[in-house]
């Protein structure tokens, strides 16, 4: 909702939290469907779609987003995270090879991992790197005369863990030039990006057809629970049978399949002419707020059109001076600092939060045949709707970033760390390796 409640505070605090960038969650409409079919057809499913579990509602779901999309067929998951983890491994396997933005979120990077495929990460959002590994990668296929094998590059639309987007357009060229597949993730960019809040293939004008395997959630602007992909009817039919998110999981109440539905509806009327416009200039003017009010202590690091936003600290006050560098203790320090600020947010009637990553205790842990990326900076992660007014956010901005300069100036400067030992830290040709 918009505004909250939360536990050791009076008032409501606006909520600058939920994933329901256009407030559909919030509509009416939503509510209405999802109660009309808890009438009709209970509240669970009882079963996995390829068994008892599949109702009218959820092929009439996997309709509607197909058509939304412009694609044949489309599968949706009964739990968001895990399209991302059976997608992937049920299109590659030991004998094929992925290219991962460094970047990418933990559902990408746990069906990566149970691929078993041959990895290789280059730098987020780096299309040098990438290119670099891609050359690289075509070099041994020379040398090595390997056989045929399937090959995609795995990307995010609006990168979750950093808020920035994909040069998709770059990245499309790329795939071109060498024939690679594509794997595109939009979970946070659907009714973020693109003039009809299609995602960030919309927004660069690459045609859904070139993607060879595109999911995305339900969870976020469509106001539901679950995740979906969208493509050809082969694509579709393969994973009734591989994605192991869809075999083996109990399919979605038929409440939540009625209300993505009619979340869809109100999409295709009102984004391209009221709530997209919208939510793109409530997104600008919080992040030239930060940016005004927050100098020499806070930085917006997403894109400035993005509802999804990441706010760091100034570089005087990180504990590290890049990704890589944070050791447990350095990183212990610099949340310190971001809880005590959403403590003090919460105090002034504000929902936020600070970024939060399951920290790996094996630092040899691999991803595939690599060593697993460096965990995202320490960041506050806010989240911009339609919902909002323009008077709440400036008031939001001036509050965090005084609150910020209070906690701040009484910590001090932090001093940096140093690259520990057993982290993962870039070899000369961009690739990771163990010190």
């Amino acid at each position: 909702a918009k505004y909250t409640k939360i536990r050791g505070v009076d008032k409501d605090v606006l909520n600058l939290t939920t994933l329901d960038f256009l407030g559909l969650g919030q509509r009416k409409e939503l509510h209405d469907a999802a109660s009309a079919a808890l009438d009709k057809y209970g509240c669970g499913s009882c079963g996995p779609r390829g068994f008892y579990g599949s109702i009218d509602v959820h092929v009439y779901l996997e309709q509607d987003l197909a058509r939304f999309f412009g694609t044949e067929e489309a599968i949706v998951y009964s739990d968001a995270s895990s399209t991302a983890s059976s997608a992937i491994p049920a299109f590659s396997n030991r004998a094929d090879l992925l290219v991962v933005d460094d970047g990418c979120n933990s559902s990408i990077l746990t069906g990566v991992n149970l691929s078993r495929s041959r990895v290789l990460f280059f730098k987020h959002n780096d299309m040098d790197d990438l290119k670099r590994v891609l050359i690289k990668v075509e070099e041994e296929d020379k040398r090595l005369k390997r056989k045929p094998q399937r090959r995609f590059i795995v990307v995010e639309g609006l990168y979750r863990n950093f808020g920035d987007v994909a040069p998709l357009d770059e990245v499309f060229k790329l795939k071109n030039k060498y024939k690679w597949r594509l794997f595109l993730d939009e979970s946070h960019s659907i009714g973020v990006f693109g003039a009809t809040g299609r995602g960030v293939h919309e927004h660069f004008g690459i045609p859904v057809g070139e993607i060879d395997l595109l999911v995305s959630s339900l969870s976020t602007t469509l106001g539901s629970v679950g995740g979906f992909c969208v493509g050809s009817r082969e694509v579709v039919e393969h994973q009734r049978l591989s994605g192991a998110g869809y075999c083996f999981s109990a399919s979605s109440p038929p409440f939540v399949s009625s209300a993505a539905s009619t979340a869809i509806k109100i999409m295709e009327e009102e984004a391209k002419p009221a709530l997209m416009p919208t939510l793109k200039r409530l997104a600008q003017l919080f992040h030239s707020e930060i940016n005004k009010q927050g100098k020499g202590y806070l930085v917006p690091v997403s894109n400035p059109a993005s509802a999804l936003v990441h706010v760091r600290l100034d570089p005087k006050f990180q504990a590290a001076a890049s990704r890589d560098l944070y050791d447990s203790e350095s990183r212990f320090r610099e949340d310190s600092l971001l809880r005590k600020i959403c403590v003090g947010m919460r105090d002034h009637g504000f929902l936020v939060t600070a970024a939060n990553y399951v920290i790996n205790p094996d630092a040899a842990q691999k991803i595939g045949s690599s060593p697993r990326p460096a965990l995202p900076p320490p960041s506050l992660r806010l989240a911009i709707t339609a919902l909002h007014e323009e008077s709440e956010l400036i008031n939001s901005a001036k509050a965090l970033c005084a609150v910020a300069k209070e906690i701040l100036e009484e910590a001090g400067p932090q001093q940096l760390s140093s690259a520990p030992a057993g982290d993962a830290a870039p070899t000369s040709d961009g690739l990771k390796k163990r010190k």
